[in-house]
C-alpha cells in the first residue's frame, strides 16, 4: 500500500505532457541560415564551458604537430566529430569498436575536428542525427575540458579527461580523406 502511495504523489506531482512549456522558438528552428551566426553562437556557447572553437584557413594542414601552436607547443590527440550542437557546444563523437574507448578521457590536450556544415541547433536535432545516421554503437558528446568540484568548491581541470579542448571547424568536410575516423597522433 505504501508503494501504491508513493506513485501516485509522484504522478499528482510530475508535469504531464500537455503542461511542459515549449522550447523557446529560437532552439526549435533551425539556426539562421547564416554559417557566420551558427559559428559565431557554437564558439559563444563552447566558450562558456571552458573550451575555444578555432575556424581553420581552406588549406589548413590539420595534423598534431601542426596544431601544437594552438596548445602552446603542447601536442594534442585529435579526434574527428560527425556534428556539434550549437546550444551547449558538444561535439558527437563515435566510438570504433576496434578503438580504445580511454582516448576521451586520457589526453590532456584534445583537438576536435569538426566539419563547419555539420552544425546542428539543439540536442533534439543531434539525436535524430544520430538516428538518422543509424549508430547504435557507443558514441558521446564532448564539451570542453574536464571539470570537477570537490566539496570545498575547488574547481579541478583536467581530472576526469582534457585539460585543455579546443574545437577546429574545417571547410569542406566531403573533402577529408578520412571521414567518421580519429587521425592518428
Amino acid at each position: 500500500m505504501q508503494r501504491h502511495s508513493i506513485l501516485s504523489a509522484i504522478r499528482k506531482h510530475t508535469l504531464h505532457r500537455e503542461d511542459i512549456p515549449p522550447l523557446p522558438s529560437s532552439l526549435c528552428t533551425a539556426a539562421p541560415s547564416s554559417k557566420i551566426y551558427a559559428h559565431e553562437k557554437f564558439s559563444e556557447i563552447l566558450q562558456s564551458v571552458g573550451g575555444e572553437c578555432i575556424i581553420l584557413p581552406k588549406d589548413a594542414l590539420v595534423e598534431p604537430s601542426s596544431l601544437r601552436h594552438y596548445f602552446h607547443g603542447h601536442t594534442p590527440y585529435i579526434l574527428y566529430a560527425h556534428f556539434g550542437v550549437i546550444e551547449n557546444g558538444a561535439c558527437w563523437i563515435k566510438h570504433h569498436p576496434n578503438d580504445d574507448r580511454t582516448r576521451y578521457t586520457l589526453p590532456e590536450y584534445l583537438a576536435i575536428l569538426l566539419p563547419e556544415d555539420a552544425l546542428v541547433p539543439t540536442m533534439h536535432e543531434a539525436y535524430h542525427r544520430i538516428q538518422s545516421l543509424g549508430i547504435e554503437d557507443f558514441g558521446l558528446f564532448l564539451s570542453g575540458p574536464s571539470k570537477t568540484a570537490d566539496i570545498e568548491q575547488t574547481l579541478v581541470l583536467g581530472a576526469q579527461g582534457a585539460i585543455v579542448t579546443k574545437v577546429f571547424l574545417l571547410p569542406h568536410s566531403n573533402d577529408l580523406e578520412v571521414p567518421f575516423r580519429d587521425i592518428p597522433s
